[in-house]
């Protein structure tokens, strides 16, 4: 069986978010691993490897978005909800090939805050305990 996951954000409100379905017995591991992994990602950033594997899977997987009209139609309405100019899914790759290592460290270390980071956690999880 496959439990989906995935990263999702929300820039206007400032919320990133990551989902992912575990095992109860598995899921405390599963939230010692993002904590330790946010927090080298904000003091160190990314390598160029993973820089270039990201760039890789973004720029690849984005034509594959335009499967259909509902899906279409639900792109270019985001594009117009945000601002974005109708020949943006033209130029899309290009900008993201454009990404330096630099521009990702500065804008990890500021917008990856380790303490800030919550947990929505349902059901009896083992080794995890609630907090504030």
């Amino acid at each position: 069986m496959t439990l989906p996951s995935g990263i999702g954000h929300r820039s206007a409100a400032g919320i990133a978010r990551t989902r992912t379905r575990s095992s109860l017995d598995t899921i405390a591991t599963f939230s010692e691993q993002t904590l330790r992994r946010r927090a080298k990602i904000a003091r160190d950033g990314i390598t160029q490897t993973e820089l270039d594997n990201a760039k890789t899977y973004m720029t690849g997987s984005y034509p594959l978005r335009f499967d259909g009209n509902g899906t279409i139609a639900s792109i270019l309405v985001g594009m117009q909800i945000i601002g974005l100019t109708p020949d943006y899914p033209k130029t899309r790759n290009e900008k993201v090939e454009a990404v330096t290592l630099e521009d990702v460290k500065r804008v990890a270390a500021r917008l990856i805050t380790p303490d800030d980071l919550a947990f929505i956690v349902v059901g009896q999880p083992a080794g995890v305990t609630a907090s504030e």
